[in-house]
């Protein structure tokens, strides 16, 4: 099937916002998840499998995400959401989908960008913290940002905290731009950089 929507992820997070989208309406066509049994070293894994069946979702397990570029190039997807994912999508894939390919960073980029975002955030004492939408592209992190929403860092706050913030308003923030992703009309906002 073209023009299908794909769903991108492995973790608690991602999770809760695919049930939201659902629940919201919005239209996803398959779910792409990495396989339980090599997911010993990562502490937020969830299993996906339950949730496709009982929504009737197609859903198809990768260790590489790369590895699915012919799948892919036959399909011809209108989007790949990745919300929760460790590897960098190859170039050849981010050039497939219709109307893009776009993810979630745990951080107000450009800062923080890369791995491990969240304790970065407590190591360098920051005031706020955040979560931005961005379309994916060769650069790590470094892809025109559609939206991000701040918030204070409070001092009783610590990287599980954080998660849980993160894990609601990054949910909504799809929820939000997911028609305007979807149709090709979301507006890039390159370099944005917030007021902190």
């Amino acid at each position: 099937m073209k023009n299908k929507n794909i769903y991108v992820s492995m973790t608690k997070d991602g999770y809760y916002a695919l049930k939201s989208l659902i629940a919201n309406n919005k239209k996803i066509d398959e779910i792409i998840c990495y396989p339980k049994e090599y997911s010993k070293n990562i502490s937020d894994y969830i299993d996906f499998k339950d949730f496709a069946l009982k929504k009737r979702i197609k859903i198809t397990y990768t260790k590489n995400i790369n590895f699915l570029i012919n799948k892919f190039s036959k399909e011809i997807p209108n989007i790949i959401i990745v919300n929760g994912w460790s590897q960098l999508l190859d170039d050849k894939i981010l050039r497939i989908p219709k109307n893009g390919c776009v993810g979630t960073h745990p951080a107000l980029l450009p800062k923080n960008r890369g791995r491990s975002p969240i304790p970065w955030h407590f190591i360098n004492k920051e005031k706020y913290g955040g979560i931005t939408l961005f379309y994916l592209n060769s650069i790590c992190d470094g892809g025109p940002i559609i939206d991000q929403i701040k918030f204070e860092i409070k001092k009783t706050d610590n990287a599980s905290s954080y998660y849980e913030k993160i894990t609601k308003i990054g949910a909504d923030l799809l929820i939000k731009h997911f028609d305007s992703i979807a149709n090709g009309s979301a507006k890039k906002k390159q370099n944005l950089r917030m007021k902190i």
